[in-house]
């Protein structure tokens, strides 16, 4: 495990021991989808450059903290010559937990904890796997002010077991995400803007309307 590794399963492990965050009052739970990039730091038993790739995926919140998530990937690890010679190719998906500290449009950061299915390919072989793999890490999302469009950040480290590939065993790499998402559906009315007060008196007109009409009526 190189030291890219190594940092990247201390910041999953630093996530988690962080305390919650304040919530705020703009919240964003509409499902969602989102994609983007990939990139990721090979383990060095792959004999390979690193990967490129991109995901996709959809999500939906379950309650202000939890949500779950579900998506696929494609990623490509090249040659980079002699001292390097593998070519891998890979695609997978896999359904996410997620925790969120806030869920602020500004910045909702969360923890992800992931499990799912991958087939490598060595391509310089034509020796293939498929097989389970888990995943865990932090990112979060960030809206561009009241538009329903924002971007996500993403980095997790990944155990894949590829045993049925000659000479290969299980990797432990660090993947880093980045990308788009978009909220579906309107956007729900917020609390404030559900409750009128034209006059700035701290009483709802509709309170003010009720008062009104039972005065009328006595």
């Amino acid at each position: 495990m190189n030291k890219m590794h190594r940092a990247g399963l201390a910041l999953v492990l630093a996530a988690c021991a962080m305390p919650a965050l304040a919530q705020e009052s703009e919240q964003e739970m509409r499902p969602y989808v989102s994609g983007g990039y990939t990139y990721t730091y090979q383990d060095t038993d792959r004999n390979s450059d690193n990967g490129n790739g991109w995901f996709v995926g959809v999500g939906k919140a379950i309650n202000q903290y939890w949500g779950w998530e579900l998506s696929g990937s494609w990623d490509q690890f090249d040659s980079d010559g002699a001292s390097n010679p593998n070519n891998w190719r890979q695609y997978g998906a896999k359904l996410d937990g997620m925790f969120f500290y806030s869920r602020d449009r500004a910045f909702s950061p969360y923890v992800g904890v992931g499990v799912g299915g991958m087939r490598s390919e060595l391509k310089t072989t034509g020796d293939n796997s498929t097989d389970p793999f888990v995943y865990a890490g932090v990112g979060f999302f960030k809206y561009f002010g009241d538009r329903k469009y924002g971007l996500r950040a993403d980095v997790r480290y990944r155990w894949l077991d590829a045993g049925d590939v000659p000479g290969s065993n299980s990797f432990g790499e660090t993947v880093v995400k980045l990308g788009r998402v978009a909220a579906l559906g309107p956007k729900p009315a917020s609390a404030a803007a559900a409750v009128k007060d034209s006059d700035g008196d701290a009483v709802a007109d509709d309170a003010f309307a009720a008062g009104a009409q039972n005065t009328a009526r006595n």
